[in-house]
């Protein structure tokens, strides 16, 4: 073959070259998942699980690093195919997001709704990103699957930091010798109620007996946290519950709840009591009607003797 022809054949061949496609390699990795700014845990096991805050305000928040309002952490997965689609299936209260969709998020869509538990998306380049919360402190798990590989994770969700309490009622009386239960209800410093027992500090003042000084109990059954008195003797009292929380200058001063109430008796006693008072009040007025009707019988006046019966 002549030179020239050896010439033209390359350039048939460089030609050929760019109308068909070089296969693009399939294999960019093995199969793995990575997980990044969450609070804690290691995800291995239910009591393991890794913790992100339950939302504020039903506010979805990411940050690259554990903050205290992060509520979203983000889950990286490796495909050994550039366009491998990737599913994400969590059960509980956890919910999930993929990057398209938390790319997308409004301020009118940012909030607890937006994900789901059953969501998936093709990888680029062999990565695919998603985004993962919770809406419960209950675990709940996660399990990333790509053909006929899978990873599972626990999640669980933390409630935020309580910073107001608030009495539900104030007793204006509380009974000696009787559990007397106030209720109450503690937010964190977004307005999100907090259903767990709680750390607080609570003292009192006067005849009155704490069931804890250390904490206000959650009631599941009631759904409510509470805290049990009882009065020792009869006077005046006053309890004070404190959050101990931090001051948020934008978010105002963390409210204490500070109240007196009358210690008096048991319903029995009480009754006992006004008994008592009763007796003493008629004996009182029959002293005073005596001695009325002994000066009407001295001074034989027409007028009509008094007495209670």
């Amino acid at each position: 073959m002549s030179k020239k022809l050896i010439a033209v054949a390359a350039a048939a061949a460089l030609a050929l070259t760019g109308l068909v496609a070089t296969p693009a390699t399939s294999a960019v990795g093995a199969f793995s998942v990575a997980v990044t700014a969450t609070s804690s845990g290691t995800g291995l096991t239910a009591d393991a699980a890794y913790t992100v805050k339950i939302p504020t305000q039903d506010v979805l928040r990411f940050n690259d690093t554990v903050g205290a309002t992060t509520s979203v952490f983000r889950v990286v997965s490796t495909t050994p195919g550039t366009t491998d689609t990737v599913r994400v299936v969590s059960t509980g209260g956890v919910k999930v997001l993929t990057k398209t969709a938390f790319d997308a998020l409004t301020s009118t869509t940012n909030n607890t709704k937006a994900g789901s538990q059953d969501v998936s998306q093709a990888s680029e380049a062999g990565n695919a990103t998603f985004y993962v919360y919770s809406t419960s402190t209950a675990n709940g798990t996660v399990t990333v699957s790509s053909g006929s590989n899978s990873t599972s994770f626990n999640v669980k969700g933390i409630t935020p930091a309580p910073y107001n309490v608030v009495a539900k009622s104030t007793p204006t009386t509380v009974a000696t010798s009787a559990d007397n239960t106030i209720d109450f209800t503690v937010t964190d410093a977004f307005g999100n109620a907090i259903e767990a027992t709680t750390t607080a500090t609570i003292t009192k003042v006067g005849p009155v007996n704490l069931s804890t000084a250390a904490a206000l109990t959650w009631d599941t059954d009631r759904k409510t946290l509470y805290l049990t008195v009882s009065g020792s003797a009869a006077g005046s009292a006053s309890i004070n519950v404190d959050l101990g929380a931090t001051k948020i200058t934008a978010l105002g001063t963390p409210k204490t709840v500070f109240f007196t109430t009358t210690v008096g008796g048991t319903q029995t006693e009480l009754i006992t009591a006004l008994n008592a008072q009763v007796a003493a009040l008629k004996a009182d007025y029959n002293s005073l009607a005596a001695r009325w009707n002994k000066r009407v019988a001295d001074k034989k006046a027409p007028k009509k003797a008094v007495a209670l019966k």
